[in-house]
């Protein structure tokens, strides 16, 4: 089992740059780059949550942009605190998945908040988020809070549809298969959409 923690790992970072690559290619709003940080740290605890989101920040600065390394560690923080949560928590039913994500959300604003402060000036890298911190800046908002409440609504967005497809992806490979002649399950299994 130790060994396949270690391809759990790699599999996390190919998954948060598939979801990266795919968001930037159907021009989607957020970015869907956290599916697997957020899945390992659900999957395998807090520890392995924050090594796959050091991973995927140094990955990702290597391959695609050197600019990237700030970011690791607001996805080791959200891998770190998706397994905490869910080590105290379980995720049972949509609040708890939603608060999950709304407390993810928070914790990453609060991450590149400096980074965005810092390298560009107060305008966030997702189009959503940079939409809204520009409309809340218009609108006579300080730069900072229009910038860390632009990336708190696009990061809600992108996280929450991140525990999603984790949750989704936790509960597909865990699914027990129905036996033969066991039709009693079929509309148990069909019901349950993510959650037991």
């Amino acid at each position: 089992m130790r060994r396949n923690r270690w391809w759990f790992l790699f599999l996390a970072v190919v998954i948060d740059g598939g979801g990266w690559w795919l968001s930037r290619f159907l021009g989607l709003p957020v970015l869907l780059d956290g599916i697997g940080t957020v899945g390992l740290g659900l999957f395998l605890g807090p520890r392995w949550g924050a090594l796959a989101g050091l991973a995927h920040g140094l990955l990702f600065t290597l391959l695609w942009d050197p600019w990237w390394w700030p970011y690791s560690f607001a996805f080791m923080a959200s891998g770190y605190a998706a397994g905490y949560w869910k080590e105290r928590r379980p995720l049972q039913t949509w609040s708890h998945l939603l608060s999950l994500g709304a407390f993810l959300a928070t914790l990453a604003a609060l991450f590149t908040l400096p980074v965005q402060m810092g390298l560009w000036g107060g305008l966030p890298s997702q189009p959503l988020a940079a939409e809204a911190a520009a409309s809340l800046w218009l609108a006579g908002y300080p730069r900072v809070g229009a910038a860390f409440l632009g990336e708190l609504l696009a990061n809600f967005f992108s996280w929450t549809s991140a525990l999603l497809a984790a949750v989704a992806l936790q509960q597909a490979l865990s699914r027990r298969q129905p036996s033969e002649g066991a039709l009693d399950d079929l509309a148990r299994d069909h019901r349950r959409l993510f959650f037991d």
